[in-house]
């Protein structure tokens, strides 16, 4: 048996208010609970991950995890010293050679060995700044450049190497002592997305490298250098001479540098 039966078309029509009454109700529900993306949250967006704290200067934070060695550090929210979002910093240092620095962080396993990339918008508002910028591990500092000076913000960076250890980073050094005031924002340590990701590698080059007097008078020597993140591979041959009781060695070439934190001894 089949029943049918009919709705009234006031009815219906009812049913509809109802439904877009709900529908209007839970898209207003959705907007009222969707989080506002601010300056600091994009900071940490892109292909790459920012691993500084506090890289633009933004309101939550101010300098938190920035260390000045000298001079005046604050932050500035005139709308012609500010880079991006709300605020940056703003140091004047009051002698040669103090620093800027961000917390130093412990690198990821994940980095290790990668190209990298530090990098900082600078303005300077008046004067010539003669500041430098590096990656700086607590100890070293990797390839410091000179800032460019600007009354308009331009982008100072270094590519280097990440240690395969350790901690990491940015730090901008006044040269003379009358240095003038600058200011900082949307800073970057990561990754180098300039040129890629991963470790930088090289093709196998010819290179010379140097025997010692213990394998006598050497000829018929080739050997190649090729490289791997932070580390160095070679291989090559050379026939001996009169070889001595002395203990022989070959003396790797010029600027090779030698990180005795990844040699291991015993067997593994």
């Amino acid at each position: 048996m089949v029943l049918r039966g009919y709705l009234d078309k006031d009815f219906i029509m009812k049913i509809k208010t109802i439904l877009l009454g709900l529908l209007l109700m839970v898209g207003n529900s959705h907007a009222a609970t969707t989080p506002t993306v601010t300056a600091v949250d994009t900071e940490q967006f892109g292909s790459n991950q920012n691993i500084l704290k506090n890289a633009g200067f933004e309101p939550a934070l101010g300098t938190t995890f920035w260390t000045a060695s000298g001079g005046a550090l604050t932050t500035t929210t005139t709308a012609a010293n500010v880079g991006r979002g709300s605020r940056s910093a703003s140091w004047d240092s009051n002698g040669a050679a103090q620093t800027f620095t961000s917390s130093a962080l412990t690198i990821p396993a994940g980095l290790y060995g990668v190209n990298a990339i530090a990098r900082c918008r600078i303005q300077t508002p008046s004067g010539t700044a003669t500041h430098t910028l590096a990656a700086h591990d607590g100890t070293n500092s990797y390839n410091a450049t000179t800032v460019t000076s600007s009354t308009g913000y331009v982008l100072t960076q270094i590519n280097f190497i990440m240690p395969s250890n350790g901690t990491i980073a940015i730090q901008i050094k006044s040269v003379n002592a009358n240095e003038p005031s600058i200011n900082i924002d949307d800073c970057y340590l990561g990754v180098a997305d300039n040129i890629g990701s991963g470790p930088i590698t090289t093709p196998d080059t010819s290179t010379t490298l140097t025997p010692s007097a213990g394998f006598g008078t050497t000829s018929g020597q080739s050997s190649y250098v090729g490289r791997l993140g932070d580390k160095a591979f070679f291989r090559g041959f050379f026939v001996a001479g009169t070889v001595s009781a002395s203990i022989s060695s070959i003396a790797l070439p010029t600027g090779c540098l030698i990180d005795s934190t990844n040699i291991k001894i015993g067997r593994e």
